[in-house]
């Protein structure tokens, strides 16, 4: 009987720390504009026995938000893909919602989409 209850307490603790996900208010968010998207091949990934490869591929989107020009990168989770960042799909010219966080990392929403999706900074300029 401990045993069941162990592992309850240790489930009801994972769900409730999943269920907690930090989310930010939307005054914190300023307005941007998505430019584009590049595509980066970082090779090819090939499975062991059967030695079937295919392409390595991430995405660069370049942002402009309060007058500086962001390139950055999705953050990849685990099991996550670019194709899920909500960036993913968009075309120049989309209105995005840009939250700064400490460091290099950046959240993005697209109005209308209630996720969010975490990148990476990895270049920024004064926008043209």
């Amino acid at each position: 009987m401990k045993h069941i209850a162990t592992v309850f307490l240790v489930v009801s603790v994972l769900v409730i720390g999943a269920s907690a996900k930090k989310r930010h208010n939307e005054s914190d968010y300023v307005s941007g504009t998505l430019m584009g998207k590049q595509q980066i091949s970082l090779g090819t990934s090939c499975s062991g026995s059967s030695g079937d490869c295919d392409p390595v591929i991430r995405y660069r989107y370049t942002v402009v938000s309060e007058g500086v020009e962001y390139v950055l990168a999705p953050i990849h989770r685990a099991g996550m893909f670019s194709k899920e960042s909500v960036l993913s799909g968009q075309r120049p010219g989309t209105t995005v919602k840009v939250l700064l966080e400490k460091g290099s990392t950046v959240f993005v929403k697209v109005p209308g989409d209630e996720r969010e999706s975490r990148y990476e900074i990895v270049g920024s300029s004064a926008a043209k």
